[in-house]
């Protein structure tokens, strides 16, 4: 499967979010900031880049941008997760796809599949239980998902 390279600076959002991807078998990196994440990402391209918008250092913008400067990851694909509703990939160049928090699993491999050019069809995901957060669980099906 995929190598997918998640930076956020929320500790339970990445961790979500590599739960949510190691269940269709990705192998899952991590960084806490967009600066760790560019040099994560120029010592060993991943296939798809998944950056949180507001982060310490270096935000998810600027963070795509000079991934876009970088040859060996000019055409990674790059998916802003935003908490603001309203933006769109004509508005932020660079970005091959945004997704909004929260988001649940379905919504989550509905922009990442293209992406990768992946074929199983959402509806056999594997339906694995996610972590607890402040006493609640991840969002599968609507409910909370600590993504935000």
């Amino acid at each position: 499967m995929a190598n997918i390279l998640i930076a956020d600076d929320d500790v339970h959002c990445r961790m979500v979010l590599a739960l949510m991807l190691q269940t269709r078998s990705h192998t899952v990196r991590e960084a806490a900031d967009g600066r760790a994440a560019l040099a994560m990402a120029t010592d060993s391209p991943p296939d798809l880049v998944l950056l949180d918008w507001a982060m310490p250092h270096m935000d998810g913008v600027e963070t795509c941008a000079l991934m876009r400067q970088t040859p060996s990851l000019a055409d990674v694909p790059v998916a802003l997760i935003s908490g603001s509703d309203g933006h769109s990939t004509s508005s932020l160049p660079g970005f091959s796809a945004i997704l909004t928090k929260p988001f649940g699993v379905a919504e989550l491999f509905g922009m990442i599949e293209p992406l990768l050019d992946e074929s199983a069809p959402i509806a056999t995901l594997p339906q694995a239980p996610l972590p607890m957060h402040n006493g609640r669980p991840g969002r599968v099906d609507g409910a909370y998902s600590g993504l935000h």
